[in-house]
């Protein structure tokens, strides 16, 4: 599989009875190597949350 463009997903949950405001996001970036990189991000709106990269080969993305 053969992976060119990709378009980030952004989620939001917000409940105030309960006081909680997060984001969520996902993206898979393509590397020169023929490897997929996934990019999540994470935490409480109005702050910079927390990331992770994690590099994968890419025939594992159709798993």
């Amino acid at each position: 599989m053969e992976l060119t463009a990709t378009t980030p997903v952004h989620l939001i949950h917000v409940d105030p009875d309960v006081n909680m405001a997060r984001f969520y996001g996902i993206e898979l970036q393509p590397t020169l190597f023929g490897e997929v990189t996934v990019f999540r991000t994470w935490g409480r709106i109005g702050t910079n949350g927390q990331a992770m990269m994690v590099r994968t080969d890419s025939s594992l993305i159709g798993r």
